[in-house]
This record gives C-alpha cells, sequence and structure tokens, in this order.
C-alpha cells in the first residue's frame, strides 16, 4: 500500500515539474499580442498565453482563500463558544 503510494505520489511530482517547465519555458515569441482565436486573453511580453497563465495560478488563490476561510472560521468559532459557555467549557449543575 505505501509502495504503490509513494508511487503515485513520485508522479505526480514529476508531471508537477513537467507542466511547469513547459508553461514557463515557452520561447519569446509574439510579444503584447491581442486577444485572438490563438491566445483568447493574449499574449505577455514574453509571448506567453495569458489564459494559461491565469488558470495556472488560481489554483494558488482558491489554496490561500479556502486556508484563510478555515483559519478564520475556526478562530470564529472558538471565540464565541468560549462566552456562550460563560467561560467554562462543561455546565455545573
Amino acid at each position: 500500500m505505501a509502495g504503490s503510494l509513494g508511487g503515485w505520489l513520485v508522479l505526480a511530482v514529476i508531471v508537477g515539474i513537467g507542466c511547469a517547465w513547459r508553461i514557463d519555458a515557452l520561447p519569446i515569441h509574439d510579444p503584447y499580442q491581442p486577444p485572438g482565436p490563438a491566445h483568447l486573453l493574449g499574449t505577455d511580453g514574453s509571448g506567453r498565453d495569458l489564459l494559461r497563465l491565469a488558470v495556472r495560478s488560481s489554483g494558488t488563490a482558491l489554496t490561500l482563500g479556502l486556508g484563510a476561510a478555515l483559519v478564520a472560521t475556526g478562530i470564529g468559532a472558538w471565540s464565541g463558544a468560549w462566552p456562550g459557555t460563560g467561560g467554562q467549557w462543561q455546565a455545573s449543575c
């Protein structure tokens, strides 16, 4: 089981590195192209497709946003539950 999981992890890392290399290592051609059929959002100064870069960076934005929301929810739940119990976690009879 652990060997299978390790194999999948290694494969995921290799594919991730390969995809990142392919996106960033494009040759500089057609810088600052306007939007068109080949590049739906146009290209930047290095000739990279802006739509591809936006899709790639959306994973980072979602991860940071969800992480911040979870931390804020945990802090809010704790800070609301503590006074609601009168500063005690068990009700005294």
